[in-house]
């Protein structure tokens, strides 16, 4: 009998744990309920607020998905701390240690969204979205950081999204809190590597409680909102999530989006731009259009290729080229 394909085997999770933040419902609950189902022990947290806004909370939500989960066959268990704060994401790292002696990931998706224009914005709602969403993703890491580095492994998945990366009216401190994500996933990439712990952004893009209604009123909204009902379900972010978790995925230090059964990759770039070793104000509008071509673009995988690409030009302008030592610290490669 000829041996299973192991790129067509189904990917499991069995002896794996995995904490999913924001877990009580709509795509929380998908990304659980989906990981339970391919073998995780998951541990399903959210403080069951009552509104996207973030108001309230009950232990009830997550309850029913773990009840759900073992109804089904699958391990999980109830985490309620609010990982707005280093003790509730503590927490969380604590109930899957003490439960199962281990923590292999976790899926922070716990999010919420105020909306005001710029000049109304109330800075206690800034902070608030930003702690649930960025503040809490470095709280996690943290609290995760002495179990991953002990156990040689670790897979760290932070929730953003287009909305945020790109920037959507009325919503300043949803994007400051997604798209800060970059710099921390950078970092952590960075410091990870030594420990075989990987980590990566998920933009997502489906129909749930925060994004139902933002389509406005009258028949056009209806059918629009039944058309994202159809076709952007959260049960098809799931699937790109745990493999991004799972063990033999190798990435890291990407930012990958999906929705509606697409998924993509946002990478940042840079135009190869105007070098002049005597730069002017007049030199740079002069040639703005040159700056700004993106036509022979370089990618940015790391400082190190910044620089270098930099230098080059500088070089082609005219400077002496630089001691190796010019280049920032040489962290280890991207390679494992």
């Amino acid at each position: 009998m000829a041996a299973e394909d192991p790129l067509r085997a189904e990917l499991r999770f069995d002896g794996r744990v995995i904490a999913v933040t924001g877990a009580g419902g709509g795509m929380g609950r998908e990304h659980a309920r989906f990981l339970a189902a391919r073998g995780a022990k998951v541990v399903v947290n959210d403080i069951g607020s009552s509104t996207p806004k973030g108001d309230g909370s009950s232990a009830a939500p997550a309850e029913k998905v773990v009840q759900e989960i073992l109804a089904a066959g699958g391990e999980a268990v109830v985490s309620t701390g609010s990982v707005a704060s280093f003790e509730g994401a503590q927490s969380v790292v604590d109930v899957a240690t003490t439960t199962w002696g281990r923590l292999d990931g976790i899926l922070h998706n716990a999010g919420i969204a105020r909306f005001a224009p710029i000049e109304e914005l109330d800075l206690s709602d800034y902070k608030a979205v930003v702690a649930v969403s960025l503040d809490a993703a470095v709280y996690l890491t943290k609290a995760a950081w002495p179990i991953m580095t002990a156990q040689g492994f670790g897979k760290l998945l932070y929730v953003t999204s287009a909305g945020g990366l790109i920037g959507t009216p009325h919503l300043t401190a949803y994007a400051v809190a997604k798209s800060g994500m970059i710099g921390l996933m950078n970092v952590v990439d960075l410091e990870g590597r030594p420990h075989n712990i990987d980590v990566n952004l998920l933009g997502v893009s489906a129909l749930t409680r925060m994004t139902s209604g933002t389509f406005g009123e009258g028949e056009v909204a209806q059918m629009t909102e039944a058309w994202w009902q159809k076709y952007m379900r959260p049960d098809l972010i799931a699937p790109v999530a745990a493999w991004l978790l799972h063990p033999d995925c190798n990435v890291s230090r990407a930012i990958y989006n999906a929705g509606g059964g697409h998924v993509s990759r946002t990478f940042l770039a840079e135009t190869r731009g105007f070098t002049a070793l005597d730069l002017t104000p007049e030199l740079t509008r002069d040639h703005q259009r040159e700056i700004d071509d993106e036509t022979d673009h370089r990618s940015l995988p790391d400082v190190q290729t910044f620089c270098a690409g930099m230098f080059e030009d500088m070089v082609r302008a005219g400077a002496q080229p630089p001691p190796a030592a010019a280049l920032p610290i040489n962290f280890p490669p991207q390679g494992r």
